[in-house]
Parts: C-alpha cells; sequence; structure tokens
C-alpha cells in the first residue's frame, strides 16, 4: 500500500473517531443517553418561608440537614443548586441538593418560586438522568412543592416529605417571629405570608386536591404549646387520608435542624429508607 492511501486511510479513521466521540461529549455534557445514569432519585431540599427576604438564609438553611443525610445515608452532597452551575456539578449515582429562591429578590409570589422549583427539578433530572426526584422541604417550600404538582408536572416527584408546611394555611405569631429574624439580618418585607393565609384563593385552589396518586406524602409537625410550632398550627400539616405523619416537639424554625429536632431527622431518613 503507497503513502498516499496510508495517509487517507488514517485521516478516515481519524475524522470518524472525532465524531464518534464528540457526540459522545455532546450528549455527556447535554445529558442525553449515556451511561452516568442516577441509581437513586436525587434528593432536594426546599427552605421554608421567611417574614423577610435574605439571601444568606436560603444559603444557610438546611445545610445541617444536607450534611446528616450526606454522612446518614450516603448521599453525595452537592451544596446549593444555582441556576449556572454545570451538569458536572450536579451529576451523580445518589445526590442531595439545597435549592433556594431567595436568589432572585425581586419574586414576589409563590406562583413564580414554584416556576424557578420546577426549572431546577427539569435540571436536575436533565443532569443526572432521573426520572423522578424526592423532597424534603421546610415550611413553606413544601407548599411551593405541592403547587408545582399541582401546576406543572405531577409525575416527577416520588416522595414529598414537608416539616412544618402550612397545608391549610394557619399561621401564628407571625409578627414576634418577624421582629426576632429582624433583629439578626438585613431584610426586605415578604407579602408570602398573605397567600399563606387560609382564607387566600391561593391556598383554597392548592387544597382542591390534597395529594395525588403515586406520590408517597410525609408530614412531621410542631407542637410547643398545644396549638402549634410556635407559627404554623399543627391541624394546618396535615394531609387528608395519609398515614404518613407525626408530630414533634419542636419550634418552627429547629424541626428542620437534626441537632434540635432530631425526631424529625428520625422520620426523614425512614421516609427516605422506605
Amino acid at each position: 500500500m503507497n503513502k498516499k492511501w496510508t495517509i487517507a486511510i488514517f485521516l478516515i479513521i481519524a475524522v470518524g473517531l472525532s465524531l464518534l466521540y464528540s457526540e459522545y461529549f455532546i450528549a455527556l455534557f447535554l445529558n442525553e443517553d449515556h451511561d452516568e445514569m442516577s441509581q437513586e432519585p436525587p434528593l432536594i431540599l426546599v427552605h421554608g418561608f421567611n417574614p423577610v427576604y435574605n439571601p444568606r438564609i436560603g444559603e444557610l438553611s438546611f445545610k445541617e440537614m444536607q450534611f446528616r443525610l450526606s454522612d446518614g445515608l450516603g448521599y453525595e452532597d452537592r451544596g446549593i443548586y444555582i441556576t449556572n452551575m454545570s451538569c458536572a456539578s450536579i451529576r451523580g449515582e445518589k445526590i442531595v441538593i439545597r435549592f433556594s429562591y431567595f436568589d432572585n429578590l425581586q419574586n414576589p409570589t409563590i406562583e413564580e418560586y414554584t416556576r424557578d422549583f420546577g426549572d431546577a427539578v427539569e435540571r436536575i433530572k436533565n443532569c443526572t438522568g432521573a426520572e423522578k426526584v424526592d423532597i424534603v422541604s421546610h415550611s413553606m417550600g413544601g407548599v411551593v412543592a405541592r403547587n408545582y404538582i399541582r401546576t406543572i408536572d405531577n409525575s416527577s416527584i416520588r416522595k414529598l416529605i414537608m416539616l412544618g408546611t402550612p397545608n391549610h394555611g394557619g399561621l401564628y405569631n407571625i409578627a414576634e417571629f418577624a421582629d426576632r429574624l429582624a433583629e439578626e439580618w438585613d431584610y426586605n418585607f415578604s407579602i408570602d405570608f398573605i397567600e399563606l393565609s387560609e382564607n387566600n384563593e391561593f391556598m383554597k385552589e392548592l387544597n382542591e386536591v390534597e395529594t395525588v396518586e403515586g406520590i408517597e406524602y410525609y408530614t412531621a409537625a410542631g407542637d410547643i404549646d398545644g396549638r402549634g410550632d410556635g407559627v404554623v398550627l399543627k391541624d394546618s400539616v396535615w394531609l387528608d387520608e395519609q398515614e404518613g405523619n407525626i408530630t414533634v416537639d419542636c419550634f418552627h424554625t429547629f424541626i428542620k435542624s437534626p441537632f434540635r429536632c432530631e425526631k424529625a431527622y428520625g422520620f426523614v431518613k425512614q421516609a427516605l429508607q422506605r
């Protein structure tokens, strides 16, 4: 075989390999079908409402839970979700990642929080190859997740675990709670509490259908005074026809902390392991 034919064959092989591997890497980074598929549904932690807007609160909220679940159940800690993070930063066989809707302080409504959350769910699914995700939520985070199920997608959540979520409204002692936070943080006041009123039209529409078939629901309600967790009435937390609920002796902001509310943390672990 002469030299020209040798070079030609070499070039054909090189071009073919380059096309083959370019398609592979495009699929890898765009998360089309490839070998690195999730073996477990990604776990997303969604923090709750605050009467004040502060990105630092969103950044730190659920950090303890993320650490304990990584250590106790073998999740890969992916930190906090940001809109421009790469798939390489998200991808894994069993990941836990925090979502915060305080990334955009201009969002005034739960509907807009829901759209941001939906974008994050879709991105995390695409990057991991998962068909469904699990959610552990605190307070308004559970309302956002339920609204996502109601208005955007009712097929992408496997388990929804809610800690101190005002599923039927029912807030109390809000002024005192707001003052406590305002003393420690720079803030802008939130109007989320208006939508979380039990008589608000949003809450009425949310509860027209409380649960969706195919999704496992779990709730933990705090009870420190016979009424609730100091912010959310305990009767507001539970959903109808649901077995997976408990009551814990923990204040509202502590119910999401494994170190301050061990019973709630144990409940979360058991729900995820079922």
